[in-house]
């Protein structure tokens, strides 16, 4: 039996698409070369029964899901809300997670294994925070699941000054760039290491308040992302402050250290208990 239609139709789409997890075979990134199966070389109707004779012939050629991917695909399925929000989040909200490749899907995967069955409809880049701060703590005996690290991208160091010997802005010639350097009296040329020190000292100087700053954001994201075994743990956690000393400014550094204990000092409580019974 010759194709009754030139193009694919819609229903031979669908049985195309209900066929593909069964083989794991990733549907958009196949269905030019099934279609062309079917149009060109086989020249008949798409179906499943077509589909499972002809697999070993289009295997070589298409593209199968991995492991990661069909686990993220299943959950988009399940909750598909929440899923859009945190794709969109990894997509344009964040630059620190690794959001391509496998690494990008077991990123995608965690955080919506820690996101599932919450509120979404608050503030979702605070609730994001609180996921990795809960995926990055350390693990206990009273975790309800393993939670796998996160995928983080890499940062490129700073070359040393030897390793920049060859610099870009050397000129052809010169066996090293005189860039940085000074000449001194000899003739010689040498580096300007009293030049270095005090840009370097400006530099100290100019980032230390941002450096605080920084150590502080940290500090709070950290405190608040702190939660306890239940519900009322995590209410008298979230309600423990530090402030500064005749102030009302909450000290994020302290508050994370309060926290901390209080949290160390809850599970130290519950295990006793347990022993006890």
């Amino acid at each position: 039996m010759a194709r009754t239609s030139q193009t694919i139709r819609n229903e031979e789409g669908l049985i195309y698409q209900d066929w593909c997890p069964k083989r794991n075979v990733n549907p958009e990134a196949s269905a030019a070369v099934v279609a062309q199966y079917f149009q060109e070389t086989w020249r008949e109707d798409v179906t499943e029964e077509r589909l499972e004779q002809a697999f070993d012939a289009l295997k070589p050629h298409l593209t199968f899901l991995s492991p990661k991917e069909i686990e993220v695909r299943k959950q988009g399925a399940e909750d598909p809300e929440l899923a859009k929000k945190l794709a969109d989040w990894l997509e344009t909200k964040q630059t620190f997670l690794e959001k391509e490749g496998e690494n990008g899907f077991a990123n995608f995967s965690e955080l919506y294994q820690e996101l599932r069955g919450r509120d979404i409809s608050k503030d979702f880049q605070t609730l994001v925070q609180q996921a990795i701060g809960r995926i990055e703590a350390p693990t206990s005996r009273f975790d309800t699941r393993v939670r796998r690290p996160l995928h983080y991208l890499k940062v490129e160091r700073q070359m040393s000054p030897a390793a920049q010997a060859d610099d870009p802005n050397r000129k052809p010639g010169e066996f090293i760039s005189k860039q940085g350097m000074k000449r001194f009296a000899d003739g010689s040329w040498g580096k300007d290491y009293a030049a270095e020190r005090a840009a370097n000292a400006a530099k100290n100087n100019l980032t230390a308040t941002d450096s605080v700053k920084l150590l502080e954001a940290q500090a709070q994201q950290a405190a608040e992302s702190i939660r306890g075994n239940s519900a009322q743990q995590d209410r008298i956690l979230s309600r423990t402050y530090v402030t500064r000393p005749g102030t009302s400014d909450i000290d994020w550094v302290q508050t994370l250290q309060s926290r901390r204990v209080l949290l160390r000092n809850m599970v130290k409580e519950a295990m006793t208990n347990r022993s006890v019974r």
